[in-house]
């Protein structure tokens, strides 16, 4: 049995043991999880240089008329909500067809990593939402009654506050102009 004075240095110790357990529990506990990527941001314009370019997607798939002719054109199909999970769902029904096709073919399957998938999904993505190009009147009847002309100039015509639009040349196609565009306003 312990006497007065062993108790309480043993009630002492227990109480230091049990507040450094705590403390070592709650310390652990309210730490951050370890930073990860919820998602992968895809670039679309890599995933078109992917797309017609080295994983060869276009050998037999076309956006907007351009590309091959052997699969459906992935510009044309309108998504259901959510887009993305709609695109999953495509290329997974998709694959054992494309397999049978790249056999009979003798083609080697391209072989993508988590970066390049998520590229050609916003790639494909941005194809399907992107319209075609218009007809030149209308869109100069909309710059006019808009009045993007009271800023900006084109082949002269125009506002001298914002940039001469007939000049401005921006790399990466329609995609590009979108994001021109929207980060505009």
């Amino acid at each position: 049995m312990l006497t007065g004075r062993k108790q309480f240095l043993f009630w002492i110790a227990a109480a230091l043991v049990a507040t450094a357990a705590l403390v070592i529990v709650v310390v652990w506990g309210g730490r951050p999880p370890a930073p990860r990527s919820l998602y992968i941001v895809g670039v679309p314009e890599r995933g078109a240089a992917l797309f017609f370019g080295s994983k060869q997607c276009s050998t037999c798939h076309a956006i907007n008329g351009k590309g091959g002719r052997l699969a459906p054109d992935l510009s044309g199909n309108r998504p259901v909500a959510p887009a993305m999970g709609w695109l999953a769902t495509v290329l997974w029904n998709h694959a054992p067809g494309m397999w049978r096709q790249m056999r009979q073919g003798n083609t080697s399957y391209p072989h993508l990593d988590s970066q390049e998938m998520a590229d050609i999904l916003a790639f494909l993505y941005q194809a399907q939402n992107v319209d075609p190009a218009g007809d030149p009147k209308a869109g100069q009847r909309v710059f006019n009654e808009k009045t993007c002309v009271r800023c900006h100039a084109v082949r002269g015509t125009g506002g001298k506050v914002g940039p001469e639009l007939s000049r401005v040349t921006i790399d990466g196609g329609s995609a590009a102009w979108t994001r021109t565009m929207w980060n505009h306003a």
